[in-house]
């Protein structure tokens, strides 16, 4: 078997490379990072009596409290006593932080959280006030996208899976058909082994630089200790015991293969070399979008090995069909029998491989995007977008290879000639998926339809004030150009004076004439008005007449911000949940999966049986 590297083969893997460049190119804007603020206590803008002596922040998954930092600063950014954050027991999503003694005042929270599980960083601002308006407006954070050295990093690792998989897929259900003793020449061996190796050594590159990346975050400005930050970095939480856990693992696999390289009719090897694959899957998998706020969430962990070990099947088992037995395809080889078998004994394997992507990507799509408006309206759902492109087009190959095995239709004897010309595309095809998965595991999983990251202040139209003896709130919603529903409630703060009678509101926008509405007394303290009709987006300032029983006034300022509508949803893309829907199309799709793998296998024993 001579497999040569021809210069129109590199030119199209070099295309497959640049094609996964350009749709992660396409795909990238601004993401959240992967611990989301989804609440805090006291709620961001809360005014309280008296100092509060514990704030509780909320995210979406576990978060490492050793790594995480919080400063209180006063109204005009000067930092208060230091808080500290309360260690809580096992794993959590809260993050408790003690406060001292707070004066009367507005405060701001800064917060800087990182996920238990690959350490990004997620920071935010919550503002709340002690005894006075929490009227304090400071600039909403904005985290920056998934850097592509972390994505080409995490792309090193799932290439190097896929190719560990590969190899024992080749290993137990490709050479068996081809008689594995009378296939595994010295050559061939060697080729086995150095395929493994050249895996293992793409996924210890992987975790290095995974390690690298987290450690280069957790440095402070002044310091230069790399071996102390890697240190914390492996030995603060959760990041480092799945760190080692799956160098361990991917170390095991290459001894199993080893082993049962040299001894080729060993079940017990085959079964350790299985078992050791499958623990690497789920080390891998339980890095990326594996957990809940509970911890690790074993059922999407489950669907996230299935998913892997279907695209390591299936990538990297053609990869290595194509380096033992695609040089058999050209020129009248001796091995082409054995090479025809090997190449349509992995185009069932990759039928069933690639079913098993369609289940669990359906149940994984529901849990990573919202709604199908999403697709096209965030960083998750483009970069997913991009990736079934290119899984589609990988799936066309593979149809056509298909095709190709088959001689009437396939062309007769040119058939194998062709397919070992056309093979690369496919393999370039999964190159540029497995870019794709790797862009995924960086980006977080995109918001729930119709909520907003809750990092930063909520007073772009929702202002708090105190006027004397009373406590204003000032809301307009949905605080965008065209009608607005505005409310005032008011309260006393101190001793109250003489009673409200009136609460009148005027609406300033540059370039536009006021609108003066008065307002309706709904319940005690609340008052609504008709409907407010701002013209554009932009600086709106709001001023509201406060009118008492005696006949005085008081005033109040709101100064606003009218921000753009949302993106509307592209037609055709509905912004309601689908996961329900997309669960069921999944359970449809197993099921008949394995019917027909059942109806096969059936079929195929009788055929044998009647043969005898």
């Amino acid at each position: 078997m001579n497999f040569r590297c021809q210069p129109v083969r590199l030119a199209r893997l070099t295309a497959g490379l640049g094609l996964a460049l350009a749709l992660t190119g396409a795909a990238t804007t601004t993401a959240l990072a992967h611990a989301t603020l989804i609440s805090s206590n006291p709620g961001n803008g809360a005014v309280l009596a008296s100092s509060p002596g514990q704030v509780q922040l909320q995210f979406d998954v576990p978060v490492n409290p050793r790594l995480s930092q919080v400063e209180v600063e006063d109204r005009n950014g000067n930092q208060a006593l230091a808080p500290t954050i309360e260690p809580l027991p096992g794993v959590s999503s809260t993050l408790t932080i003690d406060l001292p003694p707070l004066r009367p005042g507005v405060y701001q929270l800064v917060f800087q959280a990182r996920d238990d599980t690959d350490l990004h960083l997620t920071a935010g601002t919550i503002v709340f006030g002690v005894g006075q308006a929490a009227d304090l407006q400071v600039p909403a954070t904005v985290t920056p996208a998934p850097s592509y050295l972390e994505t080409g990093i995490r792309w090193l690792e799932l290439a190097g899976t896929c190719l560990l998989v590969g190899m024992v897929t080749v290993w137990l259900g490709i050479l068996p058909a081809v008689g594995r003793r009378r296939s595994l020449s010295v050559s061939t061996r060697h080729r086995l082994l150095t395929i493994a190796t050249i895996g293992y050594v793409a996924f210890l590159v992987g975790k290095a630089g995974q390690l690298v990346l987290a450690a280069g975050g957790l440095l402070p400005a002044d310091a230069t200790s790399w071996p102390g930050a890697m240190w914390t970095a492996l030995s603060a939480g959760r990041f480092g015991l799945l760190w080692l856990a799956g160098m361990t693992c991917a170390a095991i696999v290459l001894v199993a293969v080893r082993c049962a390289l040299a001894r080729p009719g060993a079940r017990l090897l085959g079964g350790a070399l299985l078992a050791a694959t499958i623990a690497l899957l789920v080390v891998s998998t339980a890095t990326s979008h594996g957990a809940n706020q509970d911890g690790p969430d074993p059922p999407l962990i489950a669907v996230r090995v299935i998913h892997l070990g279907a695209a390591g099947i299936w990538v990297g088992g053609l990869t290595v069909i194509v380096f033992l037995f695609a040089g058999a395809l050209r020129g009248g080889s001796p091995e082409a029998p054995a090479a025809l078998v090997a190449f349509r004994r992995f185009t069932g394997l990759a039928f069933i491989a690639v079913g098993l992507l369609t289940v669990s990507g359906l149940l994984l799509v529901g849990r990573g995007v919202a709604s199908a408006s999403q697709l096209t309206t965030t960083t998750y759902g483009l970069t997913l977008v991009a990736k079934l492109i290119a899984g589609a087009a990988a799936i066309g190959f593979g149809i056509r290879h298909t095709l190709l095995l088959s001689p009437p239709r396939g062309g007769g004897v040119g058939g194998p000639v062709k397919l070992a010309r056309s093979v690369p595309f496919e393999v370039g095809a999964m190159l540029v998926v497995l870019w794709g998965a790797a862009a995924l595991g960086a980006t977080a999983p995109a918001p729930p339809a119709g909520t907003a990251p809750s990092v930063g202040p909520a007073l772009v139209a929702d202002t708090t004030s105190q006027v004397g003896d009373l406590l204003v709130h000032t809301q307009m919603e949905p605080g965008q150009p065209g009608p607005n529903r505005l409310s005032i409630a008011i309260r006393a703060a101190a001793a109250p004076g003489p009673a409200v009678t009136a609460v009148q509101a005027t609406l300033m926008q540059r370039g536009h004439p006021p609108e003066t509405l008065l307002g309706r007394p709904t319940s005690a303290g609340g008052y609504e008005f008709p409907p407010a009709e701002v013209v554009a987006t932009g600086a709106l300032d709001v001023d509201v007449t406060i009118t008492r029983a005696d006949g005085t006034q008081d005033r109040t300022e709101c100064a606003w911000t009218v921000s753009p509508p949302p993106p509307a949803a592209p037609p055709g893309l509905p912004a309601t949940p689908w996961a329900p829907l997309l669960d069921t199309l999944a359970i449809g799709l197993a099921l008949a999966l394995a019917g027909g793998v059942s109806t096969v296998l059936v079929m195929g024993r009788l055929r044998r049986a009647l043969a005898r």
